[in-house]
């Protein structure tokens, strides 16, 4: 009774208390910012997601939309319904992306209609990025019949996502008037990931703002296989004021949607936002050349900008655009003296940017740093005679002088060398002693392009070396500046002739041509030892040259798939392993495999099954009367 008593006391007090405090968290809230309300319960959501707290986030997402209703707040409650999606990631069994694009389609009605444009735009992304990520498995699914609602996206075909994704931008941009009246602020919560300041001039409404972005959908569609015969593409180069005006029809591909676009955001910004006039005037050009690759007009077109808007910050953007725009053309066409200066045009556009926009220094950082790279290379026969100078090409490019040392290696160093993985093979040949060292000047040149000159390599006994050259007077010799190539000094080579089912082989002198008889000939090939898994150098035959210094071999020595992919081959064999895995998954992975095979009907069905491309050569009567040659008529 006495415990009962106690108990009956301290209730009421909790209960007083409780209600005190509740009483004045209501005052609290009552009396705090909107904004700053939102924000504290979007802080919140934010730490239950990142706790992994999904119903907890839940519902504080739920209490944020029915105060975005009463407040009829239209960007918290958009923002609500954006944001659901991370809370469905987790709450909903089995879920998939089907799930939110319901959920969204069903709140559209729940918007106004520029938040309801800025939820399709979301969601025709969604679908396009799901066309992107699964593009291997779209590709295959079938044409879709019927309601598409009531069929899961994974089996959707190409045409059915293209589709839904044209509609959701389509109604994205129907309410134009409206778009251009409501400021990009409110929103700025939802898209602040890549809006930095200069986006803030750019878009400063919601038109800018959707024109881009459903813009970005036509540019990645646009080919040039949607360019009419008989169109005038003269119309794209013209200058803003006269684009605008220009007769772009009506037609609904990809290119001309995207074109028209720009003549709608070009003339919007003409009246109400100069200051981005620049920034979608080059845009347009931009995409013009990536259709018509006309370089040279592009180039026009971009001084054309720069003239007319000297002073204009953003003539900093549209020079790093013109620079990069010079560099490609040089390096698409190195052959071409028309081009031999754009190198040296693309450093001087940059040095006067700097000066005239000291503040946007760093953007052309990266430029200039290409344009200035350091490049070197030899090159110069792998077999080189005893005793007499070698003479090597070198190719460099911003490079006055250059350090290079020659090292020998014996076979068993050879062998050690070919073990050691990319990175450690040029440490490896650095600690080498060296037979010989020399720091080389070369002619110097100012147009940044690559040049080549002719130097002498001093005279060397036989044996096999390697060469590391690197740029400047370099102490040591560091993998991402060093060029290494290996080479062999030697009295001997050889002339091969094929005749029938053999290969004969003359082993002769290089220097004076005469046949070399009693030269050892080793055929060799790299196979993968199981026992100590690697691969390893084996020997498959050793001859000796004759006294006229011929070797006769047979001519299936040495074929690959005839010999470790053929239909007789091991099943544990490791060769046959590698390149059943590279045939059946290679096409999936990004890889192709070319084979030359002497006998079609020997290689193994489960490689020539997967090989999308056959070339014949000429074959014998009784290996093209196989079944892998029935489908050849019998007389052609």
């Amino acid at each position: 009774m006495k415990h009962s008593l106690i108990a009956a006391v301290v209730l009421p007090v909790m209960a007083a208390l409780l209600l005190s405090f509740q009483g004045r968290s209501n005052i609290g809230n009552e009396n705090m910012n909107p904004k700053d309300n939102y924000e504290t319960m979007w802080k919140t959501f934010d730490e239950h997601v990142k706790n992994e707290l999904p119903e907890s986030a839940g519902n504080v997402l739920d209490d944020i939309e029915k105060m975005a209703v009463q407040d009829n707040n239209q960007p918290q409650l958009l923002k609500t319904i954006l944001y659901r999606r991370k809370v469905m990631t987790f709450t909903v069994e089995n879920y998939s992306l089907d799930d939110y694009i319901k959920y969204a389609v069903d709140q559209l009605a729940r918007l106004e209609t520029v938040p309801q444009a800025f939820l399709h735009a979301e969601i025709a992304i969604l679908y396009s990025d799901y066309v992107s990520s699964h593009r291997y498995q779209v590709s295959e699914n079938l044409a879709v019949d019927g309601d598409l609602s009531k069929v899961k996206i994974k089996y959707w075909d190409k045409r059915s996502f293209d589709d839904r994704i044209d509609y959701h931008f389509t109604e994205a941009l129907k309410p134009i008037e409206a778009l251009k009246n409501t400021p990009t602020e409110p929103y700025l919560d939802l898209i602040e990931e890549y809006f930095d300041k200069k986006w803030r001039v750019y878009e400063p409404t919601m038109f800018e703002f959707m024109i881009h972005r459903v813009g970005n959908r036509y540019r990645e569609k646009a080919t040039i296989d949607d360019v009419e015969p008989d169109v005038n593409t003269e119309l794209w180069w013209l200058p803003a004021q006269e684009f605008v005006k220009a007769d772009l029809g009506n037609d609904g591909k990809p290119l001309y949607q995207c074109l028209r676009l720009y003549q709608s955001l070009i003339e919007y910004c003409t009246h109400n936002n100069t200051q981005a006039l620049l920034y979608n005037d080059f845009k347009r050009y931009e995409f013009v050349n990536g259709i018509l690759k006309d370089d040279n007009r592009y180039q026009q077109q971009l001084q054309r900008l720069l003239n007319e808007n000297t002073g204009n910050p953003q003539c900093a953007d549209v020079t790093i655009v013109y620079a990069q725009s010079l560099i490609q053309q040089y390096e698409a066409n190195v052959n071409d003296s028309a081009y031999f200066d754009n190198y040296r045009k693309a450093y001087d556009l940059c040095q006067d940017a700097i000066k005239t926009y000291p503040d946007s220094q760093y953007s052309f950082s990266q430029t200039i740093e290409n344009i200035q790279q350091s490049t070197l290379s030899v090159s110069f026969n792998q077999i080189q005679l005893p005793n007499e100078p070698i003479p090597a090409i070198i190719n460099y490019r911003n490079v006055e002088h250059f350090r290079y040392k020659i090292v020998h290696l014996t076979e068993p160093e050879l062998q050690k060398y070919d073990k050691l993985y990319y990175n450690e093979r040029i440490q490896y040949l650095d600690r080498k002693e060296k037979v010989a060292e020399d720091l080389v000047t070369i002619p110097s040149e100012s147009d940044f392009r690559t040049h080549s000159c002719l130097v002498a390599l001093p005279q060397l006994e036989p044996g096999i070396y390697f060469m590391l050259a690197c740029p400047g007077n370099c102490d040591r010799m560091v993998l991402d500046h060093t060029y290494a190539t290996q080479f062999q000094v030697t009295t001997l080579g050889f002339i091969k002739d094929t005749k029938g089912n053999h290969i004969n082989l003359m082993t002769v002198h290089r220097k004076t041509g005469h046949p070399e008889g009693g030269v050892q000939v080793e055929i060799s090939q790299r196979v993968y030892n199981e026992k100590i898994r690697e691969y390893e150098r084996k020997v498959l035959k050793t001859l000796t040259s004759d006294p006229d210094g011929m070797v006769m071999l047979d001519k299936n020595v040495g074929t690959l798939m005839n010999k470790y992919a053929s239909k007789d081959a091991r099943k544990d064999s490791p060769v046959l392993r590698e390149i059943l895995d590279i045939t059946e998954r290679g096409r999936s992975l990004g890889v192709i495999m070319f084979g030359a095979e002497q006998f079609r009907s020997a290689i193994h069905g489960r490689v020539s099954g997967n090989c999308a491309v056959h070339a014949y050569g000429r074959t014998n009567v009784l290996e093209a009367s196989g079944k892998d040659y029935r489908h050849f008529p019998a007389v052609y």
